[in-house]
């Protein structure tokens, strides 16, 4: 099990700085830093406010698949870290203006 650290206070799978979504896709193939990755598992909570209620009840994400192919830490599509943090410059309200804040080149 995983467990992912999220300061996205938009989307529905955070609850209290933890992410509760089943598994986490990390998108952004070729990216060179931070900022060309993003959470393709981030459901924005203002059209999935209902989700939020039942996160916790889920329990951690049990995977992390990763496309970021430039990342150290990419181990044949999936993330080798046991832990990572997702985060967004601003308040997000589409998974593009996520990222992944672990990632590594």
């Amino acid at each position: 099990m995983s467990y992912i650290s999220c300061s996205v206070s938009s989307c529905a799978n955070n609850k209290s700085g933890t992410c509760y979504a089943a598994g986490l896709n990390i998108g952004g193939k070729g990216a060179t830093s931070e900022c060309e990755t993003c959470c393709g598992s981030f459901l924005n909570s203002a059209a999935y406010s209902n989700l939020a209620n039942f996160t916790s009840m889920r329990g951690e994400a049990n995977y992390i698949l990763c496309s970021a192919n430039t990342c150290n830490h990419n181990s044949g599509g999936a993330c080798s870290l046991s832990s990572i943090e997702v985060g967004s410059a601003t308040n997000a309200n589409y998974y593009t203006e996520t990222e992944c804040l672990s990632f590594e080149q």
